[in-house]
């Protein structure tokens, strides 16, 4: 079974690289362009993994995540915050918010197609376990 991934980011090139690489990789990519879409996302795919952009429209990205680790059924699901900020406030917030991982923009996607594979791995095996 294909691991699934959800990439949430509006600008459409950082959708289209990171679906890319992700897809080349094996993995089945399913996108959202604001909150709103990616919260309906993952009650409707059931990711594995949530790449997520923290400035997106309707609901930010940071409530996203808020969101995702408050609810019982998708709690358990990594959540890569993407940012091009970096105040220590912001991190704090991130982290509060439930974030696995908090990666700076430009993310090269190899570094970043290395990280997935190292969540979903470590996901797999205690699943094994």
């Amino acid at each position: 079974m294909l691991s699934r991934i959800l990439v949430v980011d509006d600008h459409e090139d950082s959708l289209n690289v990171f679906s890319r690489v992700l897809t080349k990789a094996g993995y089945d990519v399913f996108l959202a362009q604001n909150g709103s879409e990616a919260l309906k996302s993952v009650l409707q795919y059931r990711p594995h993994l949530i790449i997520l952009d923290l400035q997106i429209p309707e609901i930010s990205g940071l409530e996203v995540c808020r969101t995702i680790k408050e609810n019982p059924f998708s709690q358990v699901i990594p959540v890569l915050i993407i940012t091009a900020g970096s105040d220590s406030r912001l991190r704090e917030e991130i982290q509060k918010a439930g974030a696995d991982e908090l990666l700076m923009k430009p993310i090269d996607p190899f570094r970043l197609l290395s990280i997935v594979n190292n969540y979903l791995s470590q996901s797999q095996s205690s699943i094994a376990s």
